[in-house]
């Protein structure tokens, strides 16, 4: 099922972006970074022992995003080509992930639209779909399905309640939050709450689709007085999740809070 949903995805992102610009009327832009580092090294570090000090990094990133509208239906696809490349890549014991921590594989995604270019023993490159989603609204109701990311909570440096595709503390450019396969059907009510059901969907270590490697949640948020309020209630991975989160003007600032209970699966509570 995942396989022949991540094949149609393909084929209409494909079809979206070989046909003529003025027959589709598609939305396109195309982002292009470069992220180094230069690490200067302790004298007990095995690193600087084999490749010597400073140690250099080097990724590149083009990510070409393409928008697309059918009346209600909107087709969403995000594609990215890395390059890693340095002295830390080299490294058997190093992960072999980017500077920025940007997604380099889909082994615990539903869909595998990662694809190797080229290897070596200090260098990858490759090509992937960070977003490959449709988007469905008509009045009250939306749907999106597919590879997508959602921001749950007001935290500004650090976000608890933001589970399911949060950045890392130490990310500099959050330009763009890696995407997971989900479903993610949202209500909007006349006086401006709204409600969102979440499905996340991922695999084990042995590659199966797993219950206690996925994620679900029930969110409402609403409005009170000034302020503004959310309510989460989710099971993420094999733990319970409960959270509230606050929003309130005080003059010229903003009160942000998030609280966050989560019962793990040995059956602590954090």
């Amino acid at each position: 099922m995942s396989s022949m949903f991540s094949r149609l995805l393909l084929l209409a992102s494909i079809v979206c972006i070989l046909a003529p610009a003025d027959a589709l009327a598609l939305d396109t832009k195309i982002r292009l970074k470069l992220f180094g580092t230069a690490a200067f090294l302790p004298v007990h570090d095995i690193q600087r022992h084999l490749y010597g000090t400073p140690a250099l990094d080097l990724n590149g990133d083009m990510r070409m995003v393409f928008r697309h509208s059918w009346g209600a239906v909107n087709l969403q696809v995000d594609h990215s080509t890395t390059f890693l490349s340095g002295d830390s890549f080299a490294l058997a014991s190093a992960p072999q992930t980017s500077l920025d921590q940007t997604p380099v594989d889909d082994e615990a995604r539903i869909m595998d639209l990662t694809f190797d270019i080229e290897d070596g023993s200090r260098h990858r490159s490759l090509h992937r779909f960070d977003r490959l989603a449709l988007h469905y609204r008509k009045g009250d109701w939306a749907v999106t399905l597919g590879r997508q990311a959602v921001s749950w909570g007001n935290g500004m440096a650090f976000s608890p309640m933001d589970l399911f595709n949060p950045f890392a503390p130490t990310v500099v450019d959050q330009d763009y939050k890696a995407g997971d396969d989900l479903l993610l059907v949202e209500r909007l009510f006349s006086n401006g709450n709204d409600l969102q059901l979440l499905a996340v969907g991922r695999r084990s270590i042995s590659g199966d689709i797993s219950g206690d490697s996925s994620s679900a949640a029930l969110k409402w948020h609403g409005f009170i007085g000034d302020g503004e309020m959310e309510l989460l209630a989710a099971k993420h991975y094999a733990d319970n999740v409960l959270a509230v989160s606050g929003r309130l003007p005080l003059g010229g600032a903003m009160l942000r809070s998030d609280i966050v209970a989560t019962q793990l699966d040995e059956g602590d509570i954090e």
